[in-house]
């Protein structure tokens, strides 16, 4: 083989058809190696998106839970007042039954 003119091997002289035969395995080779860095970028940016969309939905899970618990919380609150309604009623009927019976 040679290069720019040069023999690499004294023993061996070369020839056109090895010299291509070299050039297109270094050319294919050289393909291959930027296909593979290209694939490598690519599967990297994606691997990135994928990284923000999981914090996006975790962040959305969790706004889901702390409004879940508020609408919880708030339905207790609504449950104890009703409850306290309910024992002030109850503790004024005895009263206005005789209020009703004069009317």
């Amino acid at each position: 083989m040679s290069y720019k003119g040069r023999s690499l091997s004294p023993n061996r002289p070369t020839t056109q058809s090895s010299e291509g035969d070299f050039e297109a395995k270094l050319l294919e080779s050289k393909l291959m190696r930027k296909k593979a860095e290209e694939d490598a970028r690519m599967l990297a940016n994606r691997v990135a998106l994928l990284q923000l969309e999981e914090k996006k939905a975790l962040k959305k899970i969790e706004e889901t839970r702390k409004k879940a618990r508020e609408i919880l919380e708030l339905k207790q609150r609504n449950l104890e007042i009703q409850r306290q309604k309910d024992e002030v009623y109850l503790a004024w009927l005895p009263f206005c039954e005789p209020i009703k019976s004069r009317l």
